[in-house]
Order: structure tokens, then sequence, then C-alpha cells
């Protein structure tokens, strides 16, 4: 982890910190508690830099309004703030917050181990030439595209993890329709059903190759089932140097 980056991780810590000690010092309830949430979208940010952060920012998103569902019955999608306010429980604002605060995964580890270490980080169960994809799959936003269809929206977020255990995490949208038959599946060409960060990872595996069919049957099971999935890669399969490189396997990208 870089000294700036540390720093910041610090800064961000000690300040939210302080906010949930006394709320009252920093503004109003909603004001805090916007800033708290902010503060932890950076902290996310700075330790996942492979995620886009409009994606981080849907995960906190989501993330927080299921904390607040389960944390509240029957509240409203509104701010928790708001929600205790409207019940007279605002004494609980600030350990509610800090729960989520310490809660949410994106913002409480290193999902990107540094790529320095030696090779004693290899797992060595693991074939180095192996590349793992886990997919994991939750209903999105309803869709507005072929609704007469039925048509089913999906968050998708897959890992992409080499022997060493380092990660790549890609957050994608999926959107399946009904078959002849009624069934939920993928549909027409690649870019039809899945969006670009997802198509272009099974790009990355060539496209109509079993390997990348294979992961796009793995999406697919982990929308329809909302189990999580799992396939292994060999590392040269992949059309560009992305993985390849980390474990000393480039291939020159197809001609255009």
């Amino acid at each position: 982890m870089s000294e700036l980056r540390q720093v910041l991780l610090q800064f961000i810590d000690e300040r939210i910190r302080q906010m949930l000690a006394r709320p009252p010092a920093w503004g109003s309830e909603e004001n805090v508690e916007l800033q708290v949430l902010q503060l932890l979208e950076v902290r996310a940010l700075a330790l996942h830099p492979d995620i886009e952060p409009q994606s981080l920012f849907k995960l906190l998103q989501r993330a927080y309004e299921r904390f607040i569902k389960d944390a509240i019955d029957g509240s409203d999608p509104e701010l928790l703030a708001v929600i205790l306010q409207k019940r007279n429980r605002l004494a609980e604002f600030g350990p509610l917050l800090g729960r989520f605060v310490a809660s949410w995964e994106y913002a409480q580890r290193d999902e990107t181990p540094s790529e320095e270490h030696d090779l004693a980080g290899v797992d060595p169960t693991r074939n180095t030439s192996q590349v793992r994809i886990t997919v994991d799959a939750s209903p999105g936003s309803p869709s507005s595209y072929f609704t007469a269809q039925g048509a089913r929206d999906y968050d998708v977020l897959l890992t992409v993890t080499d022997a060493r255990s380092v990660d790549r995490k890609i957050q994608a949208e999926a959107t399946l329709v009904p078959g002849q038959d009624g069934e939920l599946s993928t549909w027409g060409q690649l870019d039809h059903w899945l969006t670009s960060a997802g198509a272009a990872l099974v790009r990355e595996l060539g496209g109509s190759t079993r390997q990348a069919r294979e992961l796009c049957t793995a999406i697919e099971v982990a929308c329809i089932s909302g189990e999580h999935q799992e396939i292994e890669v060999d590392a040269s399969d992949f059309a560009t140097a992305t993985i390849g490189a980390r474990l000393g396997k480039t291939r020159a990208p197809a001609a255009a």
C-alpha cells in the first residue's frame, strides 16, 4: 500500500470516528450522514482502484438501502436520519451509522494485494496457469427494455483471481429474456444482454471459445438462481495480456 493511500485511509477513518462520536458538531444528522457515506465511498475507491467509481457508488447505495431496511422494520427508502427523526429515535443515529461503516465490505479490506509480494504468496494448491473467475448476481432495477417480453435485469459482479490471489473486480449488468419455453436466458449478440465491462471479459477469453461460453453460462445461472458460480480457465486462453502478464504468459492481441 502506498504511503499516500495509507495517509488518506487514516484521515478518513479518524474523520468518520470524530463525526460519529459527536454528530451535532458537524452539522445536522442528514449532513453528517451524507458526509460519512461520501468518506466511505472515497475509502472504497482508494482500496479498489480497479472498480469503476460509478459501480462502487451503486454498490454502496444498494448495500446502505439493504442495511436500513434490515435495521428498521417497515422503513421507507429515505436517509437514516430522516427515518429515525420520524420515529423519535435519533439517539440511535450514531451507533446505527457506525454499524454500517464497519460492515460494508468494500471499505474494510484491500482486495488488490501488492503484486510485488514473493512466491510465498502463491497458493501451493493452485495451478499457476489457472485463473479463477467467480460470478455473483442479484436482481437489478426493473427492466425498461423488452418489458412486454418479461425481461429481467441483474447486477453482476465478476471477480478474476490469479494464482497469487490478485483480484480484478468487474461490475456489469445483464438482461435476460424468456425464451419460447418461458425460461429466462441470454439473447442475441453478447452486447445485447451484457454491458460493456462484462462483455469485454468474455472477449478476453476469445468471445466464442469454450471457456467464453462457460463464463456466459455461469453468468446466466448466477442471475437466475442467485447462487455463487465459479469457473477456472487457463491464463494462456486470454486473448489479451490483462491477466496473462501477471503470470508471464502474455499473448499479442489479435489483429483488428
